[in-house]
């Protein structure tokens, strides 16, 4: 399939694999950046600020950054997701689309994390974390990958009827494993834009004012062997989950909006949206003399 149609998205609407789809996502984020931070760092700042109050005055460890970041995180994948779906299709929604979708995005989130927070939250009891672990290889591939694409289906269902969310429904069931593995890497890819995120604002605060939030602690720890006492202050560092929190968000849009190109992709693929729009751009041309 070779079409063309770009929708306002400046970019070739045509099947991307998920490599393709992180980089037409990198560059939409690189030609909107001020526009995406605008959005973003109010929340990354909330997050940081949340997680050290939090570690801090309420003597909270490490863990309450998942919590943090899954729910400053759930209104940014919202907005995103609006965007982007109403430069790719050229549709407004009707309405206030965050209040049709808050309820069950924050459903979704609860499916997609749920088995990722239980095993933190029972770290101290081994046997639990397995049972963590199967809730997330079971959960999300099955209930939470098509909900994740709620607020690009709302563009494009302005009446609310439900039909874009049925279709999405189905087409999920037939993209399901690459779907799901695109999430794994995307996830994977997140993690490591946070520890490169990290490190480098370390180095930086280190070169420019010779003093660090946590790096210069843990060094010393690491350089003494002595793991769990680098363990127990890291964990327990408000410095520490306030920077990872902060981070997280920060470099969220890297994965979220990627995410929203593979719901253009699965559109494109299994609905072949980009030739129905050229039949449609078509018409319209030959009916404008008419």
């Amino acid at each position: 399939m070779s079409g063309t149609a770009s929708g306002g998205l400046g970019i070739d609407l045509v099947p991307r694999s998920s490599l393709n789809q992180f980089d037409v996502g990198f560059r939409w984020i690189g030609r909107n950046l001020l526009a995406v931070y605008r959005s973003t760092l109010p929340f990354a700042v909330a997050a940081g600020v949340l997680c050290w109050m939090l570690v801090r005055v309420l003597e909270w460890d490490l863990r309450a950054v998942l919590l943090v970041v899954a729910v400053v995180t759930w209104p940014l994948g919202i907005e995103f997701g609006r965007r982007l779906a109403s430069e790719a299709f050229e549709r407004t929604p009707r309405g206030n689309l965050f209040l049709r979708v808050a309820g069950p995005t924050l459903l979704n989130r609860f499916l997609n994390w749920g088995g990722v927070s239980l095993s933190l939250v029972l770290f101290e009891m081994p046997g639990w974390i397995f049972v963590g672990i199967l809730i997330q290889l079971a959960v999300p591939p099955f209930l939470g990958l098509a909900g994740s694409f709620q607020p690009e289906d709302a563009v494009l269902d302005r009446k609310g009827t439900g039909r874009a969310r049925r279709r999405t429904g189905e087409l999920v069931k037939q993209e399901r494993t690459e779907l799901y593995l695109a999430m794994c890497g995307w996830t994977f890819l997140w993690l490591v834009l946070v520890v490169v995120a990290l490190v480098g604002t370390e180095m930086a605060l280190r070169g420019l004012f010779q003093w660090t939030v946590f790096l210069d602690r843990a060094q010393e720890l690491w350089g003494r062997y002595d793991s769990g006492e680098l363990y127990r202050f890291l964990y327990t560092s408000p410095g520490f989950a306030a920077m990872l929190a902060f981070w997280s968000v920060a470099t969220y849009p890297f994965v979220r909006v990627p995410w929203s190109f593979a719901y253009v992709d699965l559109r494109i693929r299994r609905d072949m949206w980009d030739l129905q729009r050229r039949f449609y751009e078509e018409a319209t041309r030959l009916e404008g003399p008419a």
